[in-house]
């Protein structure tokens, strides 16, 4: 099919898989990668702790050349105070015994321009 489509979500890729299997790299064709087309302070979605490791493991997908596109500067990564360590910024990860916490990554945001 030729309409714009948008795909969203965890896909799981680490920075060490992009690096090996140039994941997303290879979807640059096809598609508009949230973080390849912004979001350049962006450290990542999920840290892993043992490596000191940033990954972008949610992304947003926007088909390439159907007239759809993400609208300047408007990547990003969601960070506050509901979602984030105060002492060291990383995701807060839910905690089933204190209710508190979200995830273990944060989300993408962006804005997305479509056709009329």
């Amino acid at each position: 099919h030729d309409d714009p489509a948008v795909a969203m979500g965890d896909f799981n890729v680490t920075s060490e898989e992009e690096l090996e299997l140039s994941t997303f790299q290879q979807q640059s064709d096809i598609w508009q990668v949230s973080h390849r087309e912004g979001c350049e302070e962006c450290r990542g979605t999920y840290y892993y702790e043992p490596k000191d490791d940033w990954s972008f493991l949610d992304v947003i997908l926007a088909s390439k050349g159907r007239e759809i596109s993400f609208i300047d500067n408007s990547i990003g990564v969601l960070i506050n105070e509901t979602n984030s360590l105060k002492d060291s910024g990383r995701p807060k990860g839910f905690d089933a015994i204190s209710m508190d916490g979200v995830s273990d990554h944060f989300p993408v945001i962006a804005k997305v321009k479509f056709p009329n």
